[in-house]
């Protein structure tokens, strides 16, 4: 899918809904100018059972989808891509000391993470090549109420398993990652599609990172306020494919852009529990 969802529906945005990394998207789309095309989703679903097998693999497994891939790209014609990579799926374990900024280490331990760092030099290479702006943005865990109504990550999740009356499964009560606002990055990523950055990496978060233990808490505090209840939850453990802890500096595009996240942890949980 490409494109960004916004809140409301937004003449300047067209939605693609084709399967881009399978299937060639229409060479009659009625694009008067050169878009910005925005690529929000990714051909390897999330599965952070296993560990990840080579890179080799990985690259052979999915080489026909990302060919395809690029051959979408080129006929769309962009005058900038934005491609929203991952952060707690590339960055290696970090200490909210030294919290891992856009030149640290990377080691994706899963086969979704390494895809993302396989299809950002894809990309690397295309822009290059064609000599078409890209911004790749590594972003942290994602939360809030999308304008698809789809339910995604460890908050929404939560606040579901609450109204379900279903006991939440943690993977790790102990793994710390970073939340930000969905309505946080919509507005930092328009900003860079209408900007011409120093940089072509950005990592993008709030700045703060909750193990899952203090999520859980957090929720369950809120329900609470409102004479809701969510069931203990059942730790199965922290995954193979996963790191434990990333702490994320979004500092670089803090200081270029000053941009600054607007909804704090606490804000967002209200919003999805009384929307």
């Amino acid at each position: 899918k490409i494109n960004l969802e916004a809140e409301i529906k937004n003449k300047n945005f067209l939605e693609i809904n084709t399967d881009i990394f399978n299937n060639l998207i229409s060479q009659n789309l009625n694009i008067k100018s050169k878009p910005i095309i925005y690529i929000c989703a990714h051909n390897v679903k999330t599965n952070f059972a296993y560990k990840r097998k080579s890179l080799e693999f990985v690259y052979n497994k999915n080489l026909n989808q990302y060919m395809n891939f690029i051959e979408n790209i080129k006929i769309l014609e962009p005058k900038k891509i934005i491609f929203l990579s991952s952060s707690g799926s590339l960055y290696d374990n970090s200490r909210i000391s030294d919290p891992s900024d856009e030149k640290s280490i990377l080691n994706p331990i899963s086969e979704y993470g390494l895809s993302k760092f396989i299809l950002e030099n894809f990309l690397n290479n295309f822009s290059i090549n064609y000599q078409i702006p890209l911004v790749i943005c590594r972003v942290s865990t994602i939360y809030g109420n999308s304008f698809s109504k789809k339910k995604f990550g460890l908050l929404n999740y939560l606040i579901q398993c609450a109204f379900n009356k279903t006991t939440p499964i943690l993977y790790g009560q102990d793994t710390y990652r970073d939340y930000l606002n969905i309505k946080d990055l919509i507005r930092i990523l328009l900003e860079i599609g209408n900007r011409d950055l120093s940089s072509n990496l950005y990592n993008i978060s709030y700045g703060e990172s909750y193990s899952c233990l203090n999520i859980f808490n957090k929720v369950k505090n809120y329900l609470r306020k409102y004479n809701l209840q969510i069931n203990q939850f059942d730790d199965k453990g922290i995954r193979l494919g996963e790191n434990k802890n990333i702490f994320i500096s979004s500092d670089k595009i803090k200081n270029e852009t000053n941009w600054e996240p607007l909804i704090n942890i606490n804000e967002g949980i209200k919003s999805l529990i009384i929307k």
